[in-house]
């Protein structure tokens, strides 16, 4: 009952990573890679974001962009009707002073007018009229007179005209420059917003993409760690299936006894092999490996195993006191036990096993002894 216990714990012993120093730093090791690896997924995450956020700033970046360039141009464009509107205003100044020029000659020419016919008028038109030597003088002298009349009605009337000219000018032109004013005003206003907002969108666009460098640095750095755990890991794993040098594999037949003793039992009857020894003599590791047990174990008293690599172990049960713990690393010919005689009835003894990938090995094939005893 107690073999079967044992031959059932056993195959878990070795298996179960738990056991032993570099199994519990792989299993650490395993876990800090789970969270670099998640914390590298959330960091691409937020970059991924980050990028699709610059992407739209960018194009709304570059719509305002546009705007501006557009109102650019239509400051331009109003800076050109401006300049013409200038020429415009500079020939009205002309146009204006030639009729202020024109005004003031046929105010001279009026005043002359009205002298002449006050003059006459005191003189009395009828007298001039009728004070002709001849009927054709006296028509002629009338025909002038009229002329005269419609010429200054005609002066007056132009004046008039020229007067009117003057304010419709003045007015068209205080118009368009009103129109031009209100509409650079707008275009500039519209502008400066249109600047505010490109300052706003880059401002956010560098801090965008200061957050998008810290992510990618951030990913980089988890990336390499990644890469150092990864490997880590896989050389822990390859320690815990080699051993330094040849193997345990290529000792079949050259390990060293574990104690001093007389062999007593044969592979065959039992799993493993005895030792009948003095208690208290020195047991040691037949190969490097790792404790992977070292703790009371019922039926085999003290029981302490090693792993040797490549799916190898070593079981050394009954001993009186464990000189190594879990997890420690042992050399070929280390002292790691006392003979004893824990969970044992045939008094002071050593049972040994060696066992590969769970399954019993025949000790007596590895122990170094003579060809003859090396039999079932």
């Amino acid at each position: 009952m107690k073999r079967k216990a044992i031959l059932l714990i056993l195959p878990f012993l070795f298996l179960t990573p738990c056991w032993g120093k570099e199994a519990r730093v792989i299993l650490q090791k395993e876990k800090a890679l789970k969270e670099i690896r998640r914390k590298l997924r959330e960091k691409k995450r937020a970059e991924r974001e980050k990028r699709e956020e610059e992407k739209s700033v960018l194009a709304s970046l570059d719509k305002v962009e546009r705007e501006i360039n557009r109102c650019e141009k239509e400051l331009r464009s109003l800076e050109e009707e401006r300049q013409r509107i200038n020429g415009e205003i500079q020939r009205a100044q002309r146009e204006v002073a030639r009729i202020e020029r024109e005004k003031e000659r046929l105010r001279k020419i009026i005043r002359k007018r009205l002298e002449g016919i006050y003059g006459l008028y005191r003189y009395g038109t009828a007298r001039f009229i009728l004070s002709s030597s001849t009927y054709g003088d006296m028509v002629r002298r009338w025909r002038v007179l009229n002329l005269l009349l419609q010429e200054d009605v005609e002066l007056l009337r132009r004046y008039g005209e020229l007067a009117e000219q003057k304010d419709r000018e003045w007015q068209r032109l205080r118009d368009k420059q009103r129109l031009l004013l209100d509409k650079e005003q707008e275009i500039e206003d519209k502008r400066k917003v249109l600047e505010k907002e490109r300052r706003k969108r880059k401002e956010i666009l560098l801090a965008i993409k200061a957050e998008r460098k810290r992510y990618r640095e951030a990913i980089a750095e988890l990336r390499k760690r990644e890469r150092a755990l990864k490997g880590l890991i896989e050389e822990l794993r390859k320690k815990r299936g080699r051993v330094k040098g040849k193997g345990f594999g290529a000792m079949k037949g050259r390990l060293p006894l574990p104690v001093k003793g007389k062999i007593f039992h044969l592979h065959g009857r039992r799993k493993g092999i005895g030792f009948r020894a003095k208690e208290g003599t020195e047991i040691r590791a037949v190969y490097d490996g790792t404790v992977v047990y070292a703790s009371w174990f019922m039926g085999y008293g003290n029981l302490m195993i090693i792993d040797h690599g490549d799916g190898y172990h070593t079981l050394f049960a009954h001993a009186s006191r464990l000189l190594k713990k879990v997890g420690e690393r042992v050399k070929a010919g280390e002292v790691i036990a006392l003979v004893g005689n824990t969970g044992s009835f045939e008094g002071p003894m050593l049972y040994f096993e060696i066992r590969h990938k769970g399954r019993c090995e025949n000790p007596l094939v590895w122990l170094a002894l003579p060809r003859e005893r090396r039999r079932r």
